[in-house]
């Protein structure tokens, strides 16, 4: 419900086109000068909205607020006044597609809608029902199998169904929120909205814990290429292992 919709598909579309120029032999095909100006380009951008997103995580911080107060607002449709937090993330939104509308014209082959790439992704897979959409994300997220979760339509607004599923925490803290697709069963968000204390582990073994996360949900064969601390928390990128091997310049988006 947070409005992001086109930062997320402008960062899929950037990640996208990274990873396909990464991949490829460069002997056989080596980038083009405008792919170098594409790569250039985007870096610039990723510059903005880091700004941008920083200015918000300060934001947040030095109000207290959480993302619960967020989807508060959004779900009584509360107008968003300048400075809030819900302005902030719409302002991002509406650069982050005219980056888009900047980035891919009408005529390149590119698909520039993530969703129907996702809808492509799912032809053919088998739906999962509610109660198995319960077990999938409470064996996602490592959580008992009779931990208390509830189910709702992902909503309108995306072409292909899922499910919104929001799950209680045992240890008390607050609770799970994961979307789901309803064929195949696949996770495609997730969140914990909770108060992050002081640092109990370094930042090299936090992305131990994390590439062992992915490699226990059948996410193998990954590299880790960037880990960075802000603050208490810690952000970690992983890239196909073949990436590593072929790729000669790197643009992290």
């Amino acid at each position: 419900m947070i409005p992001v919709n086109e930062t997320g598909e402008y960062l899929a579309n950037v990640a996208e086109f990274t990873y396909e120029t990464a991949i490829r032999d460069r002997n056989d095909e080596p980038l083009t000068d405008e792919e170098y100006e594409k790569l250039e380009h985007f870096y610039e951008q990723a510059g903005e909205m880091k700004h941008d997103l920083r200015t918000v995580q300060a934001q947040a911080l030095s109000n207290d607020i959480r993302w619960s107060d967020v989807e508060d607002d959004l779900i009584n449709e509360r107008e968003p006044a300048e400075g809030t937090m819900v302005h902030s993330l719409k302002t991002i939104d509406n650069k982050a597609k005219g980056f888009s509308e900047n980035n891919w014209n009408d005529d390149s082959q590119f698909e520039k809608d993530v969703n129907k790439r996702l809808v492509k992704t799912l032809k053919g897979k088998q739906e999962v029902s509610e109660e198995d959409a319960k077990d999938r994300a409470r064996a996602f997220l490592g959580l008992p199998e009779n931990t208390d979760a509830n189910v709702e339509p992902l909503g309108e607004g995306v072409p292909y169904e899922g499910y919104q599923i929001t799950i209680e925490d045992p240890d008390g803290e607050r609770n799970y929120m994961l979307d789901m697709t309803k064929k195949g069963g696949l996770p495609l968000w997730m969140m914990q909205s909770r108060t992050i204390t002081e640092p109990k582990i370094s930042l090299n073994e936090a992305s131990e814990i994390a590439k062992e996360f992915l490699e226990d949900n059948g996410i193998e064969n990954v590299q880790l290429v960037d880990g960075k601390q802000y603050d208490t928390m810690g952000v970690f990128e992983f890239v196909p292992w073949l990436t590593m091997f072929v790729s000669t310049r790197w643009v992290v988006a």
